[in-house]
Protein backbone atom coordinates (compact mmCIF):
# COMPACT_ATOMS: atom_id res chain seq x y z
CA UNK A 1 0.00 0.00 0.00
CA UNK A 2 2.89 2.27 0.72
CA UNK A 3 4.80 1.36 -2.46
CA UNK A 4 1.00 2.21 -4.33
CA UNK A 5 0.50 5.61 -2.58
CA UNK A 6 4.52 6.56 -3.05
CA UNK A 7 3.92 5.38 -6.94
CA UNK A 8 0.72 7.20 -7.76
CA UNK A 9 0.92 9.91 -4.99
CA UNK A 10 1.06 12.63 -7.39
CA UNK A 11 -1.65 11.23 -9.46
CA UNK A 12 -4.10 10.83 -7.61
CA UNK A 13 -3.37 14.42 -5.56
CA UNK A 14 -4.11 15.80 -9.16
CA UNK A 15 -6.85 13.45 -9.90
CA UNK A 16 -8.42 15.33 -5.94
CA UNK A 17 -7.62 18.56 -7.35
CA UNK A 18 -9.55 18.28 -10.63
CA UNK A 19 -12.27 16.64 -8.43
CA UNK A 20 -13.01 19.66 -7.07
CA UNK A 21 -13.90 21.36 -10.15
CA UNK A 22 -17.60 21.30 -10.14
CA UNK A 23 -17.72 22.49 -6.68
CA UNK A 24 -15.73 25.76 -7.22
CA UNK A 25 -17.44 26.29 -10.40
CA UNK A 26 -21.28 26.07 -8.77
CA UNK A 27 -19.98 28.59 -6.53
CA UNK A 28 -18.73 30.95 -8.60
CA UNK A 29 -21.74 30.89 -10.74
CA UNK A 30 -23.89 31.57 -8.10
CA UNK A 31 -21.63 33.86 -6.57
CA UNK A 32 -21.54 36.22 -9.59
CA UNK A 33 -25.10 36.22 -9.47
CA UNK A 34 -25.89 37.61 -5.58
CA UNK A 35 -26.81 33.91 -4.30
CA UNK A 36 -25.25 31.26 -2.71
CA UNK A 37 -25.51 27.30 -3.55
CA UNK A 38 -27.72 26.93 -1.22
CA UNK A 39 -30.33 29.25 -2.26
CA UNK A 40 -30.70 27.25 -5.75
CA UNK A 41 -34.45 26.79 -5.76
CA UNK A 42 -35.83 24.31 -8.18
CA UNK A 43 -39.18 25.47 -8.96
CA UNK A 44 -38.20 28.73 -10.22
CA UNK A 45 -35.63 27.14 -12.70
CA UNK A 46 -36.10 27.49 -16.39
CA UNK A 47 -36.79 24.46 -17.47
CA UNK A 48 -40.03 22.54 -16.69
CA UNK A 49 -38.65 19.11 -16.65
CA UNK A 50 -36.69 19.94 -13.71
CA UNK A 51 -40.05 19.28 -10.61
CA UNK A 52 -40.66 17.01 -12.98
CA UNK A 53 -37.82 14.11 -12.36
CA UNK A 54 -38.19 15.61 -8.58
CA UNK A 55 -41.32 14.07 -8.26
CA UNK A 56 -41.00 11.13 -10.53
CA UNK A 57 -37.96 10.50 -7.92
CA UNK A 58 -39.58 11.34 -5.36
CA UNK A 59 -42.47 9.10 -6.12
CA UNK A 60 -39.88 5.82 -6.62
CA UNK A 61 -38.81 6.84 -2.93
CA UNK A 62 -42.31 7.24 -1.62
CA UNK A 63 -43.85 4.20 -3.48
CA UNK A 64 -41.70 2.20 -5.52
CA UNK A 65 -42.26 3.62 -8.73
CA UNK A 66 -43.60 7.00 -10.45
CA UNK A 67 -47.04 8.20 -8.79
CA UNK A 68 -48.45 9.79 -11.39
CA UNK A 69 -46.66 12.95 -13.89
CA UNK A 70 -47.30 15.55 -16.21
CA UNK A 71 -45.97 13.83 -19.87
CA UNK A 72 -44.32 16.26 -21.99
CA UNK A 73 -46.87 16.88 -23.97
CA UNK A 74 -49.22 18.38 -20.50
CA UNK A 75 -51.08 14.61 -20.52
CA UNK A 76 -52.62 13.73 -17.60
CA UNK A 77 -51.37 11.67 -14.66
CA UNK A 78 -50.00 8.11 -15.40
CA UNK A 79 -48.96 5.82 -12.49
CA UNK A 80 -46.27 3.65 -13.26
CA UNK A 81 -44.67 5.37 -16.28
CA UNK A 82 -41.39 6.54 -16.28
CA UNK A 83 -42.65 9.01 -19.56
CA UNK A 84 -39.96 8.98 -22.05
CA UNK A 85 -36.81 7.73 -20.59
CA UNK A 86 -35.80 4.40 -18.60
CA UNK A 87 -35.34 4.26 -14.73
CA UNK A 88 -32.28 3.89 -15.20
CA UNK A 89 -31.40 6.95 -15.81
CA UNK A 90 -32.80 8.28 -12.32
CA UNK A 91 -31.13 5.17 -10.58
CA UNK A 92 -28.13 7.51 -9.27
CA UNK A 93 -30.60 10.22 -8.07
CA UNK A 94 -32.73 7.54 -6.14
CA UNK A 95 -29.57 5.52 -4.18
CA UNK A 96 -28.70 9.26 -3.15
CA UNK A 97 -32.04 9.71 -2.27
CA UNK A 98 -32.18 6.55 0.12
CA UNK A 99 -28.70 7.53 1.93
CA UNK A 100 -29.68 10.96 2.63
CA UNK A 101 -33.12 12.05 1.98
CA UNK A 102 -34.43 13.89 -0.88
CA UNK A 103 -35.03 17.33 -0.87
CA UNK A 104 -35.04 20.40 -3.52
CA UNK A 105 -31.35 20.69 -2.91
CA UNK A 106 -30.33 16.77 -3.47
CA UNK A 107 -30.79 16.51 -7.05
CA UNK A 108 -27.64 19.03 -7.22
CA UNK A 109 -25.70 18.04 -4.36
CA UNK A 110 -25.90 14.30 -6.23
CA UNK A 111 -24.93 15.83 -9.59
CA UNK A 112 -21.92 17.58 -7.49
CA UNK A 113 -21.21 14.22 -6.38
CA UNK A 114 -21.57 12.45 -9.56
CA UNK A 115 -19.02 15.08 -11.67
CA UNK A 116 -16.64 15.34 -9.10
CA UNK A 117 -15.86 11.75 -9.08
CA UNK A 118 -16.40 11.22 -13.12
CA UNK A 119 -13.86 13.25 -13.59
CA UNK A 120 -11.30 11.94 -10.57
CA UNK A 121 -11.55 8.69 -12.01
CA UNK A 122 -10.82 10.12 -15.83
CA UNK A 123 -8.11 11.09 -14.50
CA UNK A 124 -7.14 7.92 -12.65
CA UNK A 125 -7.75 5.67 -16.02
CA UNK A 126 -6.33 8.44 -18.83
CA UNK A 127 -3.14 9.47 -16.82
CA UNK A 128 -2.93 12.78 -18.15
CA UNK A 129 0.06 14.57 -18.30
CA UNK A 130 0.33 18.47 -15.85
CA UNK A 131 -0.26 19.90 -19.54
CA UNK A 132 -2.60 18.36 -20.26
CA UNK A 133 -5.14 18.43 -17.01
CA UNK A 134 -4.51 22.42 -17.07
CA UNK A 135 -6.48 22.31 -20.10
CA UNK A 136 -8.86 19.92 -19.61
CA UNK A 137 -9.52 22.16 -16.20
CA UNK A 138 -9.60 25.60 -18.24
CA UNK A 139 -11.61 24.03 -20.89
CA UNK A 140 -14.28 22.45 -17.86
CA UNK A 141 -14.61 26.15 -16.43
CA UNK A 142 -15.22 27.58 -20.20
CA UNK A 143 -17.88 25.33 -20.75
CA UNK A 144 -20.65 26.67 -18.55
CA UNK A 145 -23.73 24.50 -19.52
CA UNK A 146 -21.70 21.26 -17.30
CA UNK A 147 -22.42 23.92 -13.97
CA UNK A 148 -26.01 24.85 -15.18
CA UNK A 149 -26.58 20.79 -16.13
CA UNK A 150 -25.01 20.56 -12.45
CA UNK A 151 -27.17 23.53 -10.53
CA UNK A 152 -30.52 21.76 -12.67
CA UNK A 153 -33.02 18.95 -11.33
CA UNK A 154 -32.23 17.52 -15.19
CA UNK A 155 -30.36 14.13 -15.47
CA UNK A 156 -27.84 15.41 -17.75
CA UNK A 157 -25.16 15.24 -15.29
CA UNK A 158 -25.95 11.80 -14.56
CA UNK A 159 -25.16 11.13 -18.96
CA UNK A 160 -22.24 13.10 -18.95
CA UNK A 161 -20.32 11.30 -15.47
CA UNK A 162 -20.67 8.01 -17.25
CA UNK A 163 -19.27 9.52 -20.72
CA UNK A 164 -16.80 10.79 -18.94
CA UNK A 165 -15.52 7.78 -17.33
CA UNK A 166 -16.17 5.67 -20.53
CA UNK A 167 -13.88 7.71 -22.31
CA UNK A 168 -11.35 7.75 -19.22
CA UNK A 169 -11.34 4.03 -19.62
CA UNK A 170 -11.37 3.64 -23.14
CA UNK A 171 -8.07 5.79 -23.29
CA UNK A 172 -6.75 3.28 -19.93
CA UNK A 173 -7.38 0.91 -22.72
CA UNK A 174 -5.51 2.13 -25.68
CA UNK A 175 -2.43 3.17 -23.31
CA UNK A 176 -2.14 0.96 -21.18
CA UNK A 177 -2.61 -3.05 -21.41
CA UNK A 178 -5.63 -3.90 -23.27
CA UNK A 179 -7.18 -6.23 -20.70
CA UNK A 180 -10.41 -7.42 -21.06
CA UNK A 181 -11.39 -6.87 -17.89
CA UNK A 182 -11.62 -3.06 -19.14
CA UNK A 183 -13.28 -4.35 -22.57
CA UNK A 184 -16.19 -5.66 -20.71
CA UNK A 185 -16.45 -2.16 -18.01
CA UNK A 186 -16.22 -0.68 -21.66
CA UNK A 187 -19.75 -2.69 -22.98
CA UNK A 188 -21.42 -2.16 -19.61
CA UNK A 189 -20.92 1.17 -19.49
CA UNK A 190 -22.31 1.78 -22.98
CA UNK A 191 -25.39 -0.54 -22.15
CA UNK A 192 -26.12 1.50 -19.37
CA UNK A 193 -25.77 4.77 -21.38
CA UNK A 194 -27.99 3.42 -24.24
CA UNK A 195 -30.45 2.32 -20.79
CA UNK A 196 -30.58 5.79 -20.19
CA UNK A 197 -30.53 7.64 -23.69
CA UNK A 198 -31.09 5.46 -26.84
CA UNK A 199 -29.37 7.64 -28.67
CA UNK A 200 -25.91 6.97 -26.96
CA UNK A 201 -26.05 3.52 -28.40
CA UNK A 202 -24.05 5.11 -30.84
CA UNK A 203 -21.11 4.70 -27.64
CA UNK A 204 -21.36 1.07 -28.00
CA UNK A 205 -19.44 1.22 -31.28
CA UNK A 206 -16.29 2.09 -29.36
CA UNK A 207 -15.64 -0.92 -27.67
CA UNK A 208 -16.89 -3.17 -30.55
CA UNK A 209 -14.27 -2.04 -32.55
CA UNK A 210 -11.57 -2.59 -29.64
CA UNK A 211 -13.15 -6.60 -29.48
CA UNK A 212 -13.16 -6.99 -33.06
CA UNK A 213 -8.93 -5.57 -32.92
CA UNK A 214 -8.71 -7.86 -30.06
CA UNK A 215 -10.33 -10.79 -32.00
CA UNK A 216 -8.23 -10.23 -35.06
CA UNK A 217 -4.96 -10.35 -32.78
CA UNK A 218 -6.02 -13.84 -31.03
CA UNK A 219 -6.96 -15.66 -34.33
CA UNK A 220 -3.22 -14.26 -35.57
CA UNK A 221 -2.17 -16.24 -33.38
Amino acid sequence: MKNFFKEHGELLGFALLLALLPLVCCVVHCGLQGYSLLDVYLPSGEWNDELFYFKQVEGILEFGYPYGYFGFNESHAEKLSFAAWSPVLVIPWVIWGLIFGWNLLSPIWCNIFLMSTAIFLFVVFAKPKKQQMIVLSVLYCLFPMFTRYILSGMPEIICFSVVIVFYGLAVSYLKEEPTKSKLIWLFVLAACMTLMRPYLLLMMFLPALFWIQRSRKWWSI
